[in-house]
């Protein structure tokens, strides 16, 4: 797999990304009835066509908007005003949960992530290392086989929890691709969160496969 782009982002993420530049990722938040990620660490940022709706930690539920052209570097500001830091804003939107675009603005979304999907071979696989994470018996989603390779054992706690709780009829009836694709969102997201330093990541668009550039 040729990666057009790899980066490297901080550990502990659990809303967005930030990487080891201090670029921020804000990420879109988006609507699912499956439990994956937990709540917010610190803020989330809500994008319409019309205005940038930021939730931080330890603010009035309803959060903050901003409207207009300066919309975004102005919600950059806030949160670095609220946390301290020095955060950049990134050329590109951290998609919130793996699904199809609906609207316009969302078709853009990228995913850094440290877990793949490859259509060849019908498999996940980690980044960098290129490890079979999973694959499946007779390529059907429900009989996953974990234990490709030995080298994989670091990473199998992450795959158990997201075929355990990230599953919901709403998502199977979408059929075997689109599960596998799923998988591998969450898988790297779990991956992501129980991370003590620095994850190398792939830049990856919204199928969770096809290697871009910022």
């Amino acid at each position: 797999m040729q990666y057009k782009q790899q980066i490297r982002i901080m550990p502990n993420v659990k809303f967005g990304a930030v990487s080891e530049n201090g670029y921020i990722f804000l990420e879109r938040r988006g609507c699912s009835t499956t439990l994956h990620c937990g709540l917010p660490d610190k803020f989330y940022l809500e994008q319409s066509i019309h205005q940038v709706h930021i939730h931080v930690k330890g603010m009035p539920d309803i959060g903050e908007q901003f409207h207009g052209e300066h919309a975004m570097p102005e919600a950059l500001a806030r949160i670095n005003e609220k946390f301290g830091t020095e955060y950049m804003l990134a050329g590109a939107t951290h998609g919130y949960c793996f699904t199809k675009p609906t609207y316009e603005y969302e078709k853009n979304d990228i995913f850094l992530s440290p877990v793949r999907y490859e259509t060849g071979s019908g498999t996940i696989r980690h980044v960098p290392t290129n490890y079979c994470l999973v694959a499946f018996d007779n390529e059907e989603f429900s009989k996953p086989i974990l234990d490709m390779d030995g080298a994989t054992v670091p990473y199998r706690g992450a795959i158990e929890k997201a075929l355990k709780v990230g599953f919901h009829p709403c998502d199977t009836q979408k059929g075997d691709d689109y599960c596998k694709r799923r998988l591998a969102w969450l898988a790297g997201r779990f991956l992501l969160e129980q991370a003590t330093d620095p994850v190398v990541v792939a830049v990856l668009a919204n199928d969770i496969e096809t290697s871009v550039r910022l």
